[in-house]
């Protein structure tokens, strides 16, 4: 398999993997996964020029956050035939569902945001509550915090 790779991130990428840039990506792939955080500068990051610059029958495989596609693009290139086949784990609804629309197309197969839900990350997921939970019993932020410093009900409750 020969594998491109579009980041302007990260500059050292390993063999075989070759880095390209992402139009050239998207016009060389017979399988497109975006990649990317679900920022200002990724939403719709695949639109209507970006499938129209892809292979006719091309797979796109969305996994990562439902607002780097432009649905009503992507739905439109699967109606046309250009898009041969999508898939999707993530959708633009608040809880990273699929929207019905792209779910339920002949051509989707399409998961409710838990195809990474694999026996062993149930079970590290389990794991990671019941330790934050019981430092919170404990008096003590849960670790790997993401807004410690405004945890300001967490601080009342321990005050009580």
């Amino acid at each position: 398999m020969h594998v491109l790779v579009h980041d302007p991130f990260v500059i050292d990428i390993p063999m075989p993997i070759e880095r390209a840039g992402l139009q050239e990506v998207l016009a060389a792939a017979d399988v497109v996964f975006p990649l990317a955080p679900a920022t200002p500068e990724t939403e719709n990051l695949i639109g209507q020029a970006e499938l129209a610059s892809m292979k006719p029958g091309v797979t796109l495989i969305n996994v990562s956050r439902g607002e780097l596609m432009d649905e009503v693009a992507v739905l439109a290139a699967l109606q046309s035939g250009h898009l041969g086949a999508l898939g999707l784990d993530v959708g633009r609804a608040a809880d990273q569902r699929p929207s019905p629309a792209l779910a339920q197309h002949p051509r989707t197969v399409a998961t409710p945001h838990l195809g990474g839900l694999t026996p062993q990350n149930a079970d590290a997921q389990a794991a990671s509550s019941l330790e934050q939970v019981a430092a919170m019993i404990d008096g003590t932020l849960p670790p790997r915090s993401v807004n410690a410093d405004h945890a300001h009900r967490l601080q009342q409750w321990w005050e009580q």
